[in-house]
């Protein structure tokens, strides 16, 4: 149970994006008299997902409505299909939320009406409430509820004043052009992002203000490198840059929780003298974490000469294989100008990598291989990385998962590509 928490409600909601949870369907029927929601229960499983479906559980649902005074109404769920009386209800209730207080062990898809109702009533909802209802979009746009559809339900929640809920608009739509913006509308996605984030991100600015809660600290650097990074804002690609050239001869000039953001987004508009800047700094700095930061960044770089600079390192004896390893060479592969260079790098020089990394590291290499989106890529990385990283300990398991995640996502981009695509052209 999670009560009125809403860092555990966080917590929570992200946990209940794995499969195999519960997902309850909720359609509110109305007539002159009275008023029921008509529940069904089958397994939450993203789009493209194996998984069985055929579960049967015992589910506390509690839903909250308002009846003169909002009021709430609790029932065990037993059945494939159930239907809740609403009996305090006075006439149809303008607004049903279906896990009153966060409190629930499921996910929840409401037919469109009843989402768009808690959309229009967003302020009757509590902090874990609306942290909770963005969760379940995010998830269920893995195949229960197109993705257009819930860029069309964000801006209502991007403007909220508690960080936590801004933080689960972005998870929403923030990355869409990894894969699902097409070239022609990347143009009209930053847009849209600007109009979401801007303001706020100009507000938080870079600096951490007094007495400032955890989470606006954690949104600060999320919102910084969108807005450097994927709407391409001039503004923030430049005070980015500027920061980082004051941190590299002050680490005090920068804030700690802010020192990725800067250093990410001022590589991924940097050039060959940053990047020298960057390797001469990282090889004298003796705190480990704050190396990894500036070896990840070194990955950032969109220029492909400089990344396979970078990759070189790998192989070489300036830094600690495991720091560049997990900085440099993961780094890279999360980025989308790095993510073909980093793989033919890994292919090429697979004999060389493993002759240098510690033993059983060459299970982590399937990864590089996690974020393609197509069946061309999932086959090679399986013949590739089959025989070669299943070696070792943990290999086929990261394979396997390296496999999927490529599977999920092509059936995602097939699922939501039009209707991402078509709200875009019309913004």
């Amino acid at each position: 149970m999670t009560g009125s928490n809403p860092e555990v409600a966080r917590a929570f909601s992200s946990f209940l994006d794995q499969a195999g949870v519960p997902l309850v369907s909720v359609k509110l029927q109305c007539t002159r008299d009275d008023a029921n929601l008509q529940l069904s229960q089958e397994r939450f499983l993203p789009l493209g997902s194996q998984g069985a479906s055929n579960q049967l559980w015992e589910i506390p649902i509690c839903v909250k409505y308002p009846a003169g005074v909002k009021d709430r109404q609790c029932v065990l769920v037993t059945s494939k299909s159930q239907i809740l009386a609403l009996s305090k209800a006075l006439g149809c209730p303008g607004w049903v939320y279906a896990n009153a207080d966060e409190a629930g062990y499921y996910r929840v898809l409401y037919e469109p009406a009843v989402l768009g109702s808690l959309a229009q009533n967003e302020k009757a909802l509590t902090l874990p409430e609306r942290v909770g209802l963005l969760g379940n979009v995010s998830a269920l746009t893995k195949g229960h509820m197109p993705l257009g559809e819930a860029m069309v339900l964000v801006p209502k929640f991007a403007d909220d004043a508690s960080p936590e809920v801004v933080s689960k608009t972005v998870a929403i739509v923030g990355n869409l052009d990894e894969h699902l913006v097409p070239d022609q509308l990347k143009a009209n996605y930053r847009r849209y992002l600007s109009d979401l984030y801007k303001k706020r991100g100009e507000e938080l600015g870079w600096k951490e203000k007094p007495e400032e809660p955890p989470d606006t600290r954690l949104l600060r650097p999320r919102l910084f490198e969108l807005m450097a990074n994927r709407v391409e804002d001039p503004q923030f690609i430049e005070q980015a840059k500027k920061l980082a050239l004051v941190w590299l001869d002050d680490h005090a000039a920068v804030d700690q929780d802010m020192i990725g953001a800067v250093l990410n987004s001022a590589a991924a508009h940097g050039d060959r003298a940053l990047f020298d800047q960057l390797r001469e700094q990282a090889k004298k700095e003796s705190d480990e974490q704050v190396q990894f930061t500036m070896l990840r960044a070194m990955g950032q770089f969109r220029d492909p000469e400089i990344v396979k600079s970078a990759l070189g390192l790998v192989l070489g004896n300036e830094f600690d294989v495991r720091q560049s390893v997990f900085g440099i060479l993961r780094g890279a592969a999360l980025s989308r100008s790095g993510r073909d260079v980093v793989y033919d790098f890994v292919k090429q020089n697979w004999d060389a990598l493993i002759a240098k990394l510690p033993t059983d590291f060459g299970a982590f290499l399937p990864l590089v291989a996690a974020n393609y989106c197509d069946a061309q890529h999932r086959a090679d990385a399986e013949a590739f990385f089959t025989g070669r990283a299943t070696k070792y300990t943990g290999g086929p398991r990261n394979l396997k998962q390296a496999l999927e995640g490529i599977s999920l996502c092509e059936a995602n981009k097939n699922a939501n590509q039009a209707s991402v695509s078509e709200f875009l052209s019309k913004y």
